[in-house]
């Protein structure tokens, strides 16, 4: 005799909020979004629910109440004729820095290069911050031709404050004797200078900070 194939809820199989396999968004961080749905795409595949009005509920699972109550707006929600697509496309639309179009602008790179020569790169550590932030966004731009590497190089140094720059141009100039005043450094160039002047900085610092042992007035000389 045929056993009776068990009623499938695949809503009701999803895991729970937050549970270890659980997506989740924040809405202080809309960056974040395009993950949120790739990963709950990928749950919603493994666990085969494919309607697409229970998809749009399942994404409900997975949000703050507040954030829960401004989804359910959205036209794509209310309207059963809208697929799952159209609602994660008008739910996108609600957060402007959720776009991995436009992840950074040139107004992110004078901000960063600003911020780095007020606070002052003192440090390797200081340097190493910078230089991956610098990265970051420099690449982007690079990669959707807003900027050319001779300008990645050049606001390298818009980061320093001038005692800084000096030195690291100082140091660029004796080792590369032969190099034409006019053409910017190789970025991996003025990275390594500017870590040899800095750690030589921190050395020096580092002697001059440490106390000189004062003599003890209490021992009299002998």
């Amino acid at each position: 005799q045929t056993q009776p194939q068990p009623l499938q809820m695949p809503l009701a199989d999803l895991p729970a909020r937050g549970e270890r396999s659980a997506p989740t968004f924040d809405n202080s961080q809309p960056e974040e979004l395009e993950r949120f749905f790739t990963d709950l795409g990928l749950l919603l595949d493994h666990f085969r629910v494919t309607n697409e009005q229970e998809r749009k509920q399942a994404t409900l699972k997975y949000l703050k109440t507040r954030t829960g109550h401004l989804w359910k707006t959205a036209d794509a929600w209310i309207d059963n004729t809208k697929t799952y697509n159209d609602f994660k496309a008008e739910i996108a639309g609600l957060y402007p820095g959720a776009s991995g179009d436009r992840t950074h602008t040139i107004r992110d790179l004078d901000l960063l290069t600003g911020h780095a020569a007020r606070t002052r790169i003192l440090s390797t550590a200081d340097l190493g911050e910078y230089h991956r932030q610098f990265l970051l966004i420099t690449r982007y731009l690079i990669d959707k031709g807003c900027l050319s590497t001779h300008e990645q190089s050049r606001s390298f140094f818009r980061g320093m404050q001038p005692d800084l720059e000096a030195r690291v141009r100082q140091r660029l100039q004796r080792k590369f004797i032969d190099h034409f005043p006019d053409d910017p450094y190789a970025l991996p160039d003025v990275y390594e200078a500017t870590g040899y002047v800095l750690r030589g900085t921190t050395t020096v610092s580092t002697a001059l900070a440490l106390p000189q042992q004062a003599p003890n007035p209490s021992t009299p000389d002998r």
